[in-house]
């Protein structure tokens, strides 16, 4: 029961959206492509026909916005802490014990580093740990505009972030040719798969300044 009434909010969420976003298709003379809405003190948008360049497809989405990543990689780590064994017998046919070891190393070193505690990292920051300085640059190089919403201070394109809660498929525009990823890469993208880390739900929107419009957020000043 619990089911079903949680994907009929979903649907009802979305429908309202779409109905906002209807309204309204142009502001000024850029496109409203987001619309975005509170209910009951948690944001959502939802982002109509987005064309993703790596995929070459265009998918409406539903989003819960101002979801935090560190809360994500909090989770994340809690869950690889204890699934060493059973990602090592998903993933024993596919590749040899050395390979899975180090990514499955890899990934969990990095997800202990990002989920420690300031003074932890800070420690880190005095020993210049690349893991700290990227997640550091990654942080400094934005504009927090709203929640869910930031500019690249260098490059003045809008983020939207946010935790998928539907995506509608609407076309395919492009064929994309697979990219050819180091095995090391592939394996640490099967763990998370696997283990259906937080942080694959999150999704990242990358629009220019000037061909956007969002109805229904505050912006900071």
């Amino acid at each position: 029961m619990k089911a079903v009434e949680k994907i009929n909010q979903e649907l009802n969420l979305e429908n309202n959206l779409i109905e906002l976003l209807k309204k309204d298709l142009k502001t000024k003379d850029t496109v409203l492509v987001a619309v975005a809405t509170t209910i009951k003190g948690t944001s959502f948008i939802y982002v109509k026909e987005y064309f993703s360049k790596t995929s070459g497809l265009v998918n409406n989405y539903s989003l819960q916005l101002g979801f935090s990543n560190e809360n994500a990689i909090m989770n994340d780590f809690e869950i690889i802490k204890n699934s060493k064994e059973i990602v090592f017998e998903n993933l024993k046919d596919k590749y040899s014990i050395i390979e899975i070891e180090k990514a499955f190393n890899e990934l969990y070193t990095s997800l202990e580093k990002r989920s420690s505690s300031e003074e932890i990292k800070e420690k880190l920051r005095l020993e210049n740990d690349s893991t700290i300085n990227r997640s550091d640059a990654q942080n400094d190089a934005y504009i927090h505009l709203a929640k869910g919403v930031k500019m690249n201070k260098e490059t003045r394109k809008i983020y939207i972030i946010g935790l998928e809660i539907k995506k509608t498929f609407v076309e395919k525009r492009v064929d994309v040719k697979p990219t050819n990823s180091k095995t090391n890469t592939i394996i640490k993208k099967e763990i998370t798969k696997f283990l259906k880390f937080r942080q694959n739900k999150i999704r990242n929107f990358i629009f220019d300044e000037n061909e956007i419009s969002i109805q229904g957020l505050k912006i900071n000043q």
